[in-house]
């Protein structure tokens, strides 16, 4: 007997392989002085911090991880993506980020700068299933759970379909930081046989 996950969710998980560099760290630290207000938290008000020169590397990096995410969801397509946002979070002790989506976006990424130990994202189940249906588990899996956490740790990059829900639990330890991005297609996209065809580039 076995089990299948049909229709599952993905959420990419992609390693900086290195250390952020001082130059990186300084250019983060200068546009975390100039923040917005959020729900349980703040953002930098400088939305397009990936063409920063101080961190094209990391945009290098953030571009390459979301053609591998593509590509192993859809395979070898002509689809390309551009950056159109990127920001910073940041939330100190006790502070939150909301549960919330990405609208206007197709993939989203969040990439962390600096965390604690006991850092974590919440994705929520988009099955409406267990707000119907609710039994009582012995245990919790992605098949019975309606919110699943993944540990946040210093250069990990999530990247995810922007409708997926998610959020940050109250920071326990330290301030947390994070760059937040969102992408649009950059190509004609969809099948004109099947009448889902796209024009991007208005041809």
């Amino acid at each position: 007997m076995s089990i299948q996950g049909l229709f599952s969710t993905p959420v990419g998980a992609y390693k900086l392989d290195r250390n952020f560099s001082l130059n990186e760290k300084k250019a983060v630290d200068l546009c975390l002085q100039d923040l917005t207000n959020n729900i349980g938290n703040k953002f930098s008000k400088n939305t397009s911090v990936l063409n920063i020169p101080e961190l094209c590397d990391i945009r290098d990096f953030c571009e390459e991880s979301l053609k591998q995410f593509n590509t192993e969801i859809y395979g070898e397509t002509k689809t390309q993506f551009r950056i159109t946002q990127s920001w910073l979070n940041i939330s100190e002790v006790n502070q939150f980020h909301h549960k919330h989506r990405h609208p206007n976006s197709y993939i989203s990424g969040v990439l962390y700068v600096e965390t604690s130990e006991d850092d974590k994202i919440n994705f929520y189940n988009p099955s409406v299933r267990p707000n119907y249906y609710q039994e009582q588990p012995t245990m919790f899996n992605q098949f019975n759970s309606s919110v699943w956490w993944l540990p946040a740790t210093e250069g990990l990059l999530y990247l995810f379909h922007s409708d997926l829900e998610h959020e940050v639990p109250p920071v326990t330890s330290k301030k947390r930081i994070s760059l937040s991005f969102n992408t649009f297609f950059d190509s004609d996209f969809g099948s004109e046989i099947f009448l889902t065809h796209l024009p991007i580039k208005g041809k």
